[in-house]
C-alpha cells in the first residue's frame, strides 16, 4: 500500500517539521537547496524572543551549522588526572577547575567539561589541536544550566563559519561522562 503523493511519511522532512511546529513555541521552516545532483531539505528551526519594547513574539530563525558529541570514560579521567596532575591546569580554565574542585569527586565534572571541549570541536568540524582546551570554557549559570564562552582560535574558528549561538547539553554518572552541542548561526 503507497500513500498518495500529497502525504508524507511520518519521517520525512515536512512531516518532521509539522510536527516540531505543533509543538507551539517554535517557527518550523522548509527549505531545499539545490546544488548539484541531489536536493536537500534543510530544516530551519526559529525560537521566539519576546523583549519589553516590543511584547510581540519574533521568531529567531537559525540555521544549525554543525552538531557534536562526545563520551569520556569517568574512570579514565580519573586515571589520567591522578597519573598526570599538571593536566587540569593545561586543560581547564580557572572557573573550569573551582566549579569542579567544589565537589567531594570532582572527576566526573571534568570529564564532562573535557567531552564539552571535544564535541565543540566536532561541531565545526576540526580535529584536535585546531585549538587549545583552554579557548574554549563550560560556565554554569545560577540555575545550573550549562553554556559555551569561546575565546582566541576557537572564537576565530566559529567566527568564520558563521557560527555565532552555541547550545550545549551535558551529563555525567559514575561510569561515562557525555556532551553534546549545536552550532547555530542566526538568520
Amino acid at each position: 500500500m503507497g500513500s498518495s503523493p500529497n502525504q508524507s511519511s511520518p519521517t520525512s522532512a515536512p512531516a518532521i517539521a509539522r510536527r516540531i511546529a505543533s509543538l507551539g513555541r517554535v517557527w518550523v521552516s522548509l527549505r531545499r537547496s539545490t546544488g548539484g545532483p541531489f536536493t536537500t531539505p534543510t530544516l530551519l528551526v526559529g525560537v521566539p524572543s519576546v523583549t519589553a519594547a516590543d511584547p510581540e513574539p519574533r521568531y529567531n530563525l537559525g540555521v544549525i551549522v554543525g552538531i557534536g558529541i562526545d563520551a569520556v570514560d569517568v574512570a579514565r579521567m580519573r586515571e589520567v588526572l591522578r597519573r598526570t596532575p599538571t593536566f587540569r591546569t593545561r586543560t581547564f580554565t580557572d572557573g573550569e577547575r573551582a566549579y569542579a574542585e567544589k565537589q567531594h569527586d570532582p572527576t566526573e565534572r571534568y570529564a564532562v567539561r573535557f567531552a564539552a571541549k571535544e564535541a565543540v570541536m566536532k561541531a565545526m568540524g576540526l580535529g584536535l589541536g585546531a585549538f587549545g582546551f583552554h579557548d574554549v570554557e563550560v560556565e554554569v549559570a545560577d540555575s545550573g544550566a550549562p553554556s559555551l564562552l569561546l575565546r582566541g582560535p576557537a572564537l576565530d574558528h566559529a567566527t568564520v563559519r558563521g557560527i555565532d549561538t552555541w547550545h550545549i547539553t551535558l551529563t555525567h554518572t559514575e561510569i561515562s561522562a557525555v556532551a553534546m552541542v549545536v552550532a547555530e548561526r542566526r538568520a
